[in-house]
């Protein structure tokens, strides 16, 4: 197998809820950009590998709930440090989903669930296997390009996430520190505290994430 040494388009398409998606390749290693804005590999695998590290230890069989997909890097980082895991991975966007099977090798995960569906709604009503107190870590990284949902950082979506958790668990957020994410962290933390007694930050260049703690 030969690769190119330099990056080439393998995929485009253009999603009506997430916009034009694109995937570049370099050295056989895939790329997804959304709205031309990374969402794994590159840049993103380097800042989840950080986060990834950064997690406590958990059971060797964690529960783990990914609200936002992308190509997931973060899933297969997650299940080399926890073999055992079980993910339960929540996107809205079905062509996100069909590319990530197809260029980052998702359908290979022993473990992984993939449900293509509105988070909010999935945590709100409990769909798809997703009960309150059941997992280990929740992951929230729901950006579509380098658009946020409102309703992501508001205080009725951080309770209803606070019901999934147990006492050791852990929730972290990715926030964006473009000019708009420099602008709305700190405000965003401090509207995390009010429902949890620790938090802790990491941050790089170009992302914070937030770990949250429901338990000292």
């Amino acid at each position: 197998m030969t690769f190119s040494l330099y990056s080439r388009i393998i995929h485009r398409s253009a999603s009506p809820i997430s916009g034009e998606l694109i995937v570049r390749e370099l050295l056989g290693q895939p790329t997804l950009l959304v709205e031309g804005i990374p969402q794994s590999g590159g840049i993103v695998k380097d800042l989840w590998k950080k986060g990834v590290k950064a997690l406590p230890k958990l059971t060797k069989a964690p529960n783990i709930l990914l609200l936002g997909l992308g190509g997931g890097s973060v899933i297969h980082l997650l299940k080399k440090r926890w073999p055992k895991a079980r993910v339960w991975a929540v996107e809205i966007d079905p062509q996100v989903v069909a590319v990530a099977r197809t260029y980052f090798g998702l359908d290979k995960v022993p473990g992984l669930k993939m449900i293509t569906a509105d988070a909010l709604n999935v945590v709100s009503r409990h769909q798809a296997g997703v009960e309150k107190g059941k997992f280990d870590l929740v992951i929230v990284d729901l950006y579509l390009g380098k658009v946020l949902p409102k309703f992501a950082e508001q205080e009725e979506f951080i309770e209803k996430l606070k019901a999934l958790l147990t006492e050791k668990s852990v929730l972290v957020f990715n926030h964006l520190l473009d000019q708009e994410g420099k602008r709305t962290v700190f405000e965003f933390e401090e509207k995390l505290k009010k429902f949890f007694p620790k938090i802790k930050t990491l941050r790089t260049v170009s992302n914070e994430l937030l770990f949250v703690y429901r338990g000292k």
